[in-house]
C-alpha cells in the first residue's frame, strides 16, 4: 500500500506530509484529517480530497471530496482547481445519456442538467479567483447546459422545446430550430430484392459453357431521410444539407447485397433509429470532456418499402442467349436450302 501512496505523490495526486509515508491509506487519512483540523493545512485537505474521491482509507464521497479540494484551493493549492474541474466536470459530464429519444429518462436528464449547471458555476468561481485559463471554457459549458435544457424540453412539452430552441438560436445556434424540423422527418428503409440464378461453368470437348442453376434473391437495403413536411429541413452532419419539402435524401446506399429470402412482414423490425444531425466536437475539445452532445443523433421513426427486380442478364445468361440464337440461325439456313 505504501507503494501506491508513493506513486500518487509522484503523480501530484497527494502531498508528502510528515517525516515518513503512512503504512496505508487508512492511517494516512487519519493523520491528514488530524493535521487539517489542528492547523487548517491546505495540503492535508488536498490529500483528504483524494481519499474521499477514490474511496481510499475512507468511504467514497464525492461531495466530501469537493469540500476538501475547495478548502485546499482557498488555502492556495493551485492544483486543487484541476481536481475540482474533474469532480464537477470530467467525472459527471462524461456519463452517456440518450439525447432527443422519447424513451430516454427525464430523471436522468435532469440530474445531468444539475451537474452541468454546477460545473458552470465552478468555472465562474475559478475565474473570479484568478484562474483565467478556465475563462474560455465557460461558453462551452453554457452550451452543454443549453443543449440539455433543449433535450428536457423535448421530453416534457412541445412549447418548452420550442422556447429552448429559440433561446439557443438567439445565442447563435441556428441549428436548434432546424433540429425541431428535422425531428418531424422519418426514415425510409428500401429493401431491394433482385432475382438471380446460379450459373455453373462447364467444359466439354475443350469448350466452356454455362448451365443455369437454382433461382435465388439478393437483398440490399438503402436508407433515406424523408421530409414529409411543408418546410425545408436542414441537416448539419456530415455537412450542411437542405432537404426540400416532400423530398428525401439518400443517407446510405447498400452496395454489398447478400442472399436473402423475401420477407414482407416488418413487424419484428426496429421501429425507430437514431440519425446523426450535427457534430459539436468543438465543445468537447474545449472542455476536454467526452460529453454526450459531441454528436447529436435524434431517434426517428422508420417506414419500410420493398422493391423487387426480376431475373437480370448475367454473363452466363448472355452466353446462352447468343448460343441459342446462333443455333436457330443455322437451323433456318439449312431448312431453306
Amino acid at each position: 500500500m505504501k507503494e501506491k501512496i508513493d506513486r500518487a505523490i509522484k503523480k501530484g495526486e497527494l502531498f508528502f506530509l510528515g517525516t515518513k509515508l503512512p503504512e496505508d491509506f487508512y492511517c494516512g487519512f487519519l493523520a491528514w484529517q488530524a493535521l487539517a483540523e489542528a492547523s487548517q493545512e491546505p495540503k492535508a485537505y488536498y490529500n483528504m480530497g483524494y481519499c474521499y474521491r477514490y474511496g481510499e482509507g475512507i468511504d467514497k464521497d464525492i461531495n466530501a471530496a469537493v469540500k476538501c479540494y475547495r478548502a485546499a484551493l482557498d488555502g492556495g493549492i493551485e492544483r486543487a482547481a484541476e481536481k475540482l474541474y474533474e469532480c464537477f466536470g470530467t467525472d459527471p459530464l462524461s456519463k452517456e445519456i440518450k439525447l432527443f429519444d422519447a424513451e430516454s429518462s427525464l430523471e436522468e436528464a435532469e440530474q445531468y442538467h444539475k451537474s452541468a449547471v454546477n460545473f458552470l458555476k465552478l468555472l465562474n468561481v475559478l475565474v473570479e479567483k484568478g484562474y483565467t485559463d478556465y475563462r474560455s471554457k465557460i461558453k462551452a459549458a453554457q452550451t452543454v447546459v443549453d443543449v440539455i435544457e433543449l433535450h428536457i424540453g423535448f421530453l416534457t412539452d412541445k412549447a418548452d422545446f420550442e422556447d429552448s430552441a429559440e433561446r439557443l438560436r438567439k445565442k447563435g445556434h441556428e441549428w436548434a430550430v432546424d433540429l425541431m424540423h428535422f425531428m418531424e422527418c422519418h426514415l425510409l428503409y428500401v429493401y431491394k430484392y433482385t432475382e438471380e440464378r446460379e450459373q455453373h461453368r462447364v467444359v466439354r470437348d475443350g469448350n466452356s459453357s454455362y448451365v443455369p442453376g437454382k433461382k435465388f434473391h439478393t437483398l440490399a437495403i438503402d436508407k433515406y431521410l424523408v421530409n414529409g413536411s411543408k418546410k425545408t429541413c436542414k441537416r448539419y452532419y456530415p455537412q450542411p444539407t437542405e432537404i426540400p419539402e416532400n423530398n428525401s435524401l439518400l443517407i446510405h446506399e447498400d452496395k454489398n447485397p447478400w442472399k436473402a429470402t423475401i420477407n414482407y412482414d416488418f413487424s419484428q423490425n426496429i421501429q425507430a433509429d437514431d440519425v446523426a444531425f450535427i457534430e459539436l466536437k468543438e465543445i468537447n475539445e474545449e472542455l476536454g470532456i467526452a460529453t454526450p452532445i459531441n454528436l447529436i443523433k435524434p431517434k426517428l421513426p422508420i417506414k419500410y418499402e420493398i422493391k423487387e427486380k426480376a431475373l437480370g442478364m448475367r454473363p452466363g445468361n448472355i452466353a446462352m442467349l447468343i448460343g441459342a440464337a446462333a443455333l436457330a440461325g443455322m437451323c433456318f439456313y439449312f431448312a431453306v436450302r
